[in-house]
Parts: structure tokens; sequence; C-alpha cells
């Protein structure tokens, strides 16, 4: 059984030791969902310097987090339905991802930097409980991975290093895709484990000026502590204007789920999970590594609403919890299609 990482008593515990959200607990847990299939207006306008903690009250009830967008009507195995899923162990599925890579502009530097990382976890690693060739159907969860005997094995290669994680891996395919002009002063607290990873790396992975751009644009994003999403938009856009984050226009999308941490004065939002969606035939491959101690993850998608119904299915712990559900960006915007999962 999976454990259930985002405990609102925990919340920024688990930031900080899982760093990239971990797996769900859809074993677990039904996802069913409500909705008529497409986003609702969401009714946050872009705001330069609108970041605001106390723009609204401290506690919004949970009906307002639901009221801006919509909830998906159908279960999870209709909503994730002709979804694969590859581990990139095999040179098939990687020539796949490669192909994809280098037809949405992505620098072969960048390519070369992110297989060196999959193969540096995939050798280190027993590979039993991954996908070994090609990709398989996903269905309405992730492979049931041998947790334990990943971390040992990863243990025993690199006792010092903890390897790398979602934001590690999407930096090093997408540093070129995006500009950064305010790299001062971020709020890295919930980075430390990333920076530690870096730092014991038996090869530099970023180097010095690599490292200032990676904890700017994902510092810690001050907010309300009300569970309002427009509110979050709203301040998430904020972060992009007031650091001049912008991205380069090609087919290569850096998606970012935002978590809501409440535990912390002011609350803040914080890239719990990232990757890299790039087209593939009709639909997107997106790339991720799920955790410091999880798989890659290659995962073919129809559309990006899907790609918003897989990440929410995992990581969307529902409404009336003391923190704000899920907000999840394409790029510099909200991902086309958002919508809740029913909990």
């Amino acid at each position: 059984m999976r454990t259930k990482l985002f405990l609102a008593s925990s919340l920024t515990t688990v930031l900080l030791l899982a760093a990239c959200a971990g797996p769900d607990s859809s074993s677990e847990r039904p996802a069913t969902t409500e909705s008529n299939g497409t986003a609702e207006s969401t009714g946050a306008t872009r705001t330069t310097g609108a970041s605001s903690a106390e723009a609204a009250p401290a506690h919004s009830s949970s009906d307002t987090q639901q009221s801006r967008f919509p909830t998906a009507e159908n279960d999870a195995a209709e909503l994730l339905e002709g979804m694969t899923v590859s581990n990139l162990v095999d040179k098939k599925s990687q020539d796949i991802a490669h192909k994809a890579l280098t037809d949405a502009d992505v620098p072969q530097e960048s390519i070369d930097g992110f297989f060196r990382l999959v193969d540096e976890f995939n050798h280190a690693v027993p590979t039993d409980s991954l996908i070994n060739d090609g990709f398989t159907n996903y269905g309405t969860q992730d492979p049931d991975y041998d947790v334990e005997a990943i971390t040992t094995a990863w243990q025993q290669h690199h006792a010092n290093y903890a390897g790398t994680n979602c934001r590690i891996n999407t930096f090093t395919l997408a540093d070129s895709l995006f500009t950064v002009d305010d790299q001062d002063n971020p709020n890295e607290s919930l980075l430390f484990i990333d920076q530690e990873s870096l730092n014991n790396a038996p090869g530099e992975i970023l180097d010095e000026q690599e490292r200032r751009k990676f904890a700017a644009f994902y510092s810690n994003i001050p907010t309300t502590s009300a569970l309002n999403p427009s509110q979050h938009i709203a301040d998430i856009q904020a972060h992009f204007d007031e650091r001049g984050i912008e991205f380069a226009d090609t087919d290569a999308r850096v998606i970012s789920m935002f978590s809501h941490d409440t535990l912390t004065e002011p609350a803040t939002l914080f890239i719990g999970h990232t990757g890299v969606a790039v087209p593939l035939d009709d639909g997107y491959l997106f790339l991720e590594k799920i955790a410091f101690d999880m798989p890659y993850q290659a995962i073919t998608v129809r559309d990006m609403q899907q790609l918003n119904d897989y990440l929410m299915h995992k990581y969307d712990d529902g409404p009336g919890l003391e923190y704000g559900r899920p907000i999840i960006f394409d790029n510099d915007e909200v991902i086309d299609g958002m919508r809740f999962a029913r909990r």
C-alpha cells in the first residue's frame, strides 16, 4: 500500500523530504470526479507585483476552491484511458523520447544531460519492477515499483548522493527554454535537499550560474493562507513578472504543479512536481522523475487536459483541508483544461 504524502499536518515536512511530489495513494482511494470536461474561466488576471498574503480572508471555505474550476465527472479509468508509460530503461523508449525532444527544439546538450541522469539511475537500481521494454498501458496508477529494493541499491552505489528529482531533471532539459532576469535573494528554504544533491553529485550537474537560475525559478512564492485558486494563480503570475521569467516559443512545455503550504508564515506556493511535455504523434509525451528514490516516467497523453487529469488524480487531495488544491501551469499560464479531481 502506498503512503499518502500530502497530509495537512505535515505538508512542509513532506515537501522537504520528498522534494518532488511522491507517489499517490490512488491504490487506496478512488479518484472519480465530476465535470463537463472543459475548464471554466479562472477569474484570475495577471497582476504585476500582486503577491498578497493579506489579499483574502485567512481561511476561505472549501467551496471557493471549486467555484473557479470544474471537476471531471468521469472516473479515473475513463479520464486516463489510452495513456501509456515507460521507465526509459530500453533503447526503443529512449529513442522515442530523444526524437520527440529534438523535434520540439530542445538543445542536444540538454537532451544528452538528461539521458546521462536517466542512465545513472537505471544502471544503479534493479529494474525488475520497472517497465523494461517500450511503453505499456498506464491504467489508473503508477506501476507498483519496488521502492525498498531501488532505494537500497541506490544507497549502495551512492551513499552520500541522493540522486535527482523532478526539478533537477526538468531544469536540465529546459534550462535553455526560459530566462530569469532577477536571480537575487530567492527563498530556497524548500530546496535544501536539491542543493545537497547537487553538491554531492559525482559529477557536476549544474554549474554555479545555472544553480543561481535554478534557485530563483524554484523559489518559494509568498501567498495568502486562503484556499482560493484565483489568488494563487495571481501570485504565481506575479512571481513570474517580478522575476522576469519568460519562456521561449518552442513546442517544449515546462509543466509545473504548485503546492500550497500554509504551515509557513506567510503561506507559500511551491513547485512540488514538474516535468517537460513535448508533442508526440497526436498528443504529448510527458517526461518526469517521480522523486529522488523513484524511477523516471515517460507518459503519453492525448492532450493537456489528460495530463492535468493524470497529475490531479495523483496529487489533488480534495477540498476541506488546511491547504489549497494544486495549481498546474503550462509554461507561464494555467494548463489548458485545468480541473480538479473529485474526492
